[in-house]
């Protein structure tokens, strides 16, 4: 019977993952013809350490303030002049003009190409 091991002290995902290669790795090196897929290795990884499966384990591990932390140093890291804080300055606010044009008096704009 297994024992279940318990998440170490700041856990990073980054180890669950290599744990995970290991296992595929170790598989495949035995040559036995069976093969472990990385979806059945992580599920295993999972339940060592009690968990349902792969999805539980991450959601502990990395919660959704973590994303936003990175966002956060993502944002810090680039320039106050980016397009990112200034959408009216993006690339792509500099090739789109808004149309003024307006159709041909008691006549409407075609929706489709005519053949």
């Amino acid at each position: 019977m297994s024992t279940r091991k318990s998440l170490p002290p700041n856990p990073d995902l980054r180890l669950f993952r290599n744990r995970v290669q290991a296992l595929v790795n170790d598989q495949e090196s035995k040559g036995d013809g069976a093969a472990l897929s990385v979806a059945d290795a992580r599920n295993l990884v999972a339940r060592e350490y009690g968990f349902d499966d792969w999805d539980a384990l991450r959601t502990a591990v990395e919660p959704a303030t973590t994303y936003i932390v990175r966002a956060e140093a993502h944002k810090a890291a680039l320039p106050p002049d980016h397009e990112f804080f200034n959408p009216r300055r993006s690339s792509l606010a500099a090739h789109h003009t808004p149309s003024t044009k307006k159709p041909p008096r008691g006549r409407r704009w075609p929706t489709k190409a005519r053949s």
